[in-house]
């Protein structure tokens, strides 16, 4: 779909933007910290600036009014947030790890979770607009691998504020202690869903 994800997540890794491929210098070239620990560095993962964002989505062929540029971004970082605090939750509720950083990041808007695929094909569910893998490093050196996909529209009872996005964000099933940390979460969910 044409909504997915305009940014290249794999380039968002230097503090300038001056590699920005887009020469529109009337947007904002400043960035923003996010809250998200960045792995090797005392730092935080840096958003795109607003001319890195528009020079992106140029890329991608969406044309966008200059004055929703900013509006775009702010959903676009307070989504990456929510993502964050899903995966701390998980890091530290499933996992019991106190310390934790996001390492490396892919869209992968092409290519359908088997999650997704089995709501969307076998249930008829509709389709994420967009997905990403986040690599997430522990402490220890382990590196654990989030999948979230990114559905328009948001369940009522979600408390996401004004971003019609609902975030469906678990750990990938790569390990016998991710397939369980994933079947104890379905299960503490069925089971407040029964006692209500």
């Amino acid at each position: 779909g044409g909504m997915s994800c305009p940014i290249d997540h794999s380039n968002l890794t230097t503090d300038s933007s001056s590699d920005c491929a887009g020469n529109s210098t009337d947007y904002s070239t400043g960035r923003i910290a996010s809250s998200i620990p960045k792995s090797g560095t005392e730092h935080t993962w840096l958003y795109p600036s607003p001319d890195q964002f528009h020079a992106a989505m140029q890329r991608k062929g969406h044309q966008v009014h200059k004055e929703d540029i900013s509006t775009i971004l702010l959903m676009h970082n307070v989504v990456n947030e929510q993502c964050w605090q899903q995966v701390s939750r998980w890091e530290r509720e499933s996992f019991g790890c106190d310390a934790f950083a996001l390492k490396r990041f892919q869209g992968r808007p092409d290519k359908l979770s088997p999650k997704a695929w089995l709501k969307s094909k076998i249930l008829g569910y509709v389709r994420p607009f967009d997905r990403h893998d986040w690599i997430v490093e522990r402490k220890d050196g382990a590196e654990v691998r989030y999948v979230i996909d990114f559905y328009s529209g948001k369940p009522s009872d979600t408390g996401q504020g004004q971003v019609s996005v609902y975030l469906d964000v678990r750990p990938a099933i790569d390990s016998p202690r991710a397939l369980m940390a994933r079947l104890n979460n379905w299960f503490q969910t069925k089971r407040s869903d029964w006692s209500k």
